[in-house]
């Protein structure tokens, strides 16, 4: 009679002797290492993409904030000042904690369009560059007919309006 491992191939249970498969199971053991080493590359160049891309959403959103105040800055302008902006609306330094971001503002009065301009302002941060463009209608100022200047509501000259009831209603427009 022939011995036990000779007969089935193993000596217990269907198991191959020690000897025969110390290899293969080291090689299953770096296949499966080196499949788990790719996968978790994978998962960490997808979170340093999303931290990239979450750093980018801050700038951005900080910029488009600031862009936005600069051109609410403009808006305060009557036609004679939009018309020849001073410097200091037209470019600079955001104070702290902006300090890595920078202005340019341009102001165009829009040719064949009436009291029409044409804004762009262009936050600049440390790594992206944000235009914001809008369109402002500043109607120009019409001298008061009654002979003299224009009145401000003030009683000086330094008002755009007229005095109430000085020429029929609010700046000249009739009520009633």
């Amino acid at each position: 009679m022939k011995p036990e491992a000779e007969v089935g191939g193993s000596t217990r249970g269907g198991l191959r002797p020690p000897g025969e498969c110390q290899g293969f199971v080291l090689l299953e053991a770096v296949v499966a290492l080196a499949i788990l080493g790719v996968a978790a590359i994978a998962l960490l160049q997808v979170r340093a993409q999303q931290m990239r891309v979450a750093a980018q959403a801050r700038e951005l959103l900080a910029a488009q904030a600031l862009a936005e105040d600069r051109v609410a800055a403009l808006r305060v302008l009557n036609y004679e000042t939009l018309s020849d902006p001073p410097d200091s609306l037209l470019r600079g330094t955001f104070p702290e904690p902006f300090g890595a971001f920078s202005w340019e503002a341009e102001v165009v009065l829009m040719e064949d369009e009436q009291d029409l301009f044409g804004i762009e302002v262009v936050v600049m941060g440390p790594s992206q560059r944000f235009p914001l463009r809008t369109l402002l209608h500043r109607p120009r100022l019409v001298a008061a007919s009654a002979g003299g200047p224009m009145t401000g509501i003030w009683g000086g000259e330094e008002g755009p309006m007229v005095r109430w009831g000085q020429l029929g209603g609010w700046g000249g427009m009739p009520w009633g």
